[in-house]
């Protein structure tokens, strides 16, 4: 009796079967008219449920049968035996053997599609007869074998160490001959399979589920080839070098300098899988425009000095040395120069332009450029070591101090002036364009930390008004997207009374509960002050403010300086300006020490500087 799509009960029987009809182009191919199976149970919805799955497989079959083309179809006996062909051919002619000679090609037989899925069908076995020499053994035509080998295989290393792209495809194959799903880490292996498949004798075209179940045989395959071929190589090299010793000369024997040695294990990632996986985490968190904004440089200087294949843990302090040196001497806007030419080219070019003048013509990238790009290089070495691909990182201690362009200076009490009377009529209109630089006048904080700041952080406590500085809600949970310069820079800052004095509580109470306390442009992928840095910049220029040491830094730094004039101890301005804390500064974090803060804070003055909005003195 039939029931639903496709179920059915036998007579006399409960358990649920289901079938499905062939369609005609297909019924050759699969050498029946029906498919038909057990849904094992005798529960109706479970049936509906487990038949439906049956019948999708049985449709992916189907177009995937007809993906394939015209041809006859492998069955899992036809490619395991043309792996197993592959396998032995590889191993024997690692170890020694002459290449073997099939004597015919893997067919298939009308109804190798059928055998595959239950039905009547044939597979066709390689005649692997093979003809063995003697594999060679010191003493007996060893040099002329070991010499042979590398002329026979020009681009092998003749190095002792084992080849780091051969070891980190050992590192991929060992892990998955154990685990069924490891096969997915290894970058073209349905490819490989195909290849090997081909290369064993394998003419007819393999269905998909064909190549998943052939998969954990290949696995095991390739695995035992890649150890074959790396012993012979490795038996070669020990020949020669064996052959050498005995005709070194007294004179010969040195003591090498000892590099720092790399030995190869599983899980090893290369250069260009670590670029690629912190792309995608980098793209994920701030969008990958910034990304390639950011890293594209050093993700290109890397590649073309260390190799993408190397792997990422056999990177040395020298390499980065060599990254260094190498950034020291690219041309400064290569990429526009020069689009078509890679960094090195485009260096080569620069220099052979310098060799043609009197003096350097082609700027090069600026020292703090250079020092830029290899702090993003340790940002990708610390995350490497975050996600246990190395132990340390090896660049730590190697970037340059950032050199100061300019001596940054604070503003003096008649710029201040000049600067909050331009500003003053931006109360009513933008009142962030007054409010903001007003408060980081009166507390030193970094542009970036006051455009993240939001209404929620204002507290108070008694008659104490301050804000949090903090990456976390009140529940403790990380705020998506913010971010503080470093671990110190959260704290508790309190509210200077001058500026509840001209109005900030005001201005506060009209901002939304929910939002930022500033209504500033804040964009993913950039810093949070980006924006607020270029107006501020504008406005400088615009009231005539043209000096370069002049920049939003000189708050903080008229802050510390203001602080110091005051006689206040170094642990309180280190805790109200986030500063790397020392000695006491860190225990000022608590909410209870606010008031201690606050009154360090009333200390703080400007000389005869008076915020616009704030009362006559009488």
């Amino acid at each position: 009796m039939t029931i639903g799509k496709g179920l059915f009960r036998q007579k006399g029987g409960n358990v649920f079967y289901i079938r499905r009809r062939v369609p005609l182009d297909l019924v050759d191919r699969f050498g029946r008219k029906f498919f038909q199976s057990t849904t094992g149970t005798s529960d109706f919805a479970s049936a509906k449920r487990v038949g439906a799955g049956i019948w999708e497989r049985w449709g992916r079959e189907f177009e995937d049968a007809r993906s394939l083309g015209a041809g006859p179809h492998a069955s899992i006996e036809d490619v395991t035996t043309a792996i197993e062909n592959w396998r032995r051919r590889e191993c024997s002619e690692a170890a020694g053997l002459l290449q073997p000679n099939p004597s015919a090609p893997v067919t298939m037989t009308r109804g190798g599609w059928a055998a595959l899925v239950g039905g009547p069908g044939q597979s066709v076995a390689l005649d692997m007869s093979m003809i063995q020499e003697t594999a060679p053994v010191i003493g007996h035509g060893v040099e002329a074998w070991a010499r042979r080998y590398f002329e026979d295989r020009p681009d092998l290393s003749r190095e002792r160490a084992t080849p780091h792209a051969t070891a980190i495809l050992l590192g991929r194959l060992q892990p998955a001959a154990r685990d069924l799903e490891g096969w997915r880490d290894i970058d073209g292996f349905d490819d490989a399979l195909e290849a090997a498949a081909r290369a064993g004798g394998l003419i007819s075209v393999m269905p998909a589920v064909v190549v998943a179940v052939a998969r954990p045989k290949f696995v095991q395959a390739w695995l035992e080839v890649v150890q074959h071929h790396e012993a012979a190589r490795s038996r070669a090299v020990a020949f020669l070098e064996a052959l050498d010793a005995q005709a070194a000369l007294p004179s010969s024997v040195t003591v090498a300098a000892s590099p720092e040695a790399y030995q190869p294990r599983e899980g090893d990632r290369t250069v260009a899988e670590v670029i690629e996986k912190f792309q995608i985490e980098k793209r994920r968190e701030i969008g990958g425009e910034a990304v390639d904004r950011r890293y594209a440089h050093i993700f290109q200087a890397l590649k073309e000095t260390l190799g993408g294949a190397k792997p990422i843990r056999a990177v040395t302090r020298d390499d980065c040395r060599d990254v260094r040196n190498f950034l020291e001497r690219v041309p400064a806007s290569a990429r526009k120069k020069w689009p078509a030419l890679t960094l090195a080219e485009a260096t080569a070019k620069a220099d052979e332009i310098d060799a043609k003048a009197a003096d350097k013509v082609v700027k090069r990238l600026a020292p703090n450029t250079v020092r830029s790009y290899l702090v993003n290089l340790s940002a990708v070495l610390n995350w490497s070591v975050d996600e246990k691909y190395i132990a340390e990182n090896p660049i730590k201690g190697l970037i340059p101090a950032k050199e100061d362009s300019v001596k940054r200076e604070d503003f003096s009490a008649e710029e201040l002036t000049l600067i909050f009377s331009a500003l003053e009529p931006e109360r009513e209109r933008h009142g962030w364009k007054f409010w903001l630089p007003a408060l980081a006048t009166y507390s030193g904080a970094r542009l970036g930390e006051l455009c993240q700041a939001r209404v929620r952080d204002h507290r108070q406590i008694g008659d104490v008004h301050y804000l949090v500085l903090t990456e976390f809600d009140e529940t403790g949970r990380r705020i998506n997207g913010k971010k503080l310069k470093t671990a110190p820079s959260q704290r508790n800052l309190p509210i200077h009374s001058d500026l509840i004095a001209a109005g900030f509580l005001d201005y506060v109470a009209t901002r939304p509960a929910d939002g930022l306390l500033f209504d500033v442009r804040i964009t993913k992928g950039r810093s949070a002050s980006h924006y607020t840095s270029k107006w501020w910049g504008a406005f400088l220029d615009s009231i005539g403010l043209v000096d370069p040491s002049k920049t939003a830094h000189g708050f903080r730094h008229g802050f510390r300086n203001a602080a110091r004039r005051a006689g206040i101890a170094d642990s309180f301005v280190d805790a109200l300006g986030g500063w790397a804390a020392k000695g006491e500064a860190a225990r000022y974090g608590d909410r209870e020490r606010v008031p201690e803060l606050a009154r360090e804070m009333e200390r703080i003055g400007f000389g005869a500087f008076r915020l616009p909005g704030m009362p006559q003195e009488k």
